[in-house]
């Protein structure tokens, strides 16, 4: 059985390999457009279901105000497979090795043996903050500081990549350069 699997894995990643590019930009435009478009309404649940998570918690009704958490963690989980699941992040690219830049200049290294470092334009490499990263079976990359907020990281192409924060919220980040 497992020979089999392994022959039909190779059959599709040759297969999603061939996609032509014209097809590939033009998926990627209209999951960029569907994300765009959705962005508001999950927001706007996420901050109403903190506030009743914080009314609730107020009150003292704790298992309600857990329920709500649980429901967020749901949406924030739900959310980022989601969109990584409409990605080809898990086509064989990968950021493992390189860095990845933020217009304002910040940089994360992903280091190959799972170290994570993140810093600013003008910050010394040795002050940079460190994390860690893991790939996912679904080809996401979840980045962990430590601080318990999780943030995901989906490539949408060889050059672009889409950083998830805990809240919903989108930070485009593009290829730098291979780490030495």
């Amino acid at each position: 059985m497992l020979p089999r699997t392994l022959v039909f894995t190779l059959i599709a990643t040759s297969l999603l390999a061939a996609e032509p590019e014209k097809l590939t930009k033009l998926r990627g435009s209209y999951e960029s457009a569907m994300t765009k478009a959705t962005a508001p309404i999950q927001k706007t649940y996420t901050t109403e279901l903190e506030k009743l998570k914080l009314e609730f918690t107020k009150s003292g009704k704790l298992e309600d105000a857990l329920a709500v958490d649980a429901e967020i963690k749901r949406l924030s989980g739900e959310t980022a497979t989601k969109q990584a699941e409409q990605t080809p992040s898990s086509r064989g690219i990968s950021p493992i090795g390189e860095r990845w830049t933020r217009q304002t200049g910040v940089t994360y290294d992903f280091v190959p043996d799972g170290t994570l470092l993140t810093k600013g334009r003008d910050t010394p490499i040795e002050k940079a903050a460190k994390g860690t990263w893991k790939l996912l079976p679904d080809g996401r990359f979840e980045l962990d500081y430590g601080t318990g907020a999780i943030r995901y990281f989906v490539i949408t192409d060889r050059k672009v990549g889409t950083l998830i924060e805990p809240t919903g919220g989108e930070i485009k980040l593009t290829f730098d350069s291979k780490l030495k």
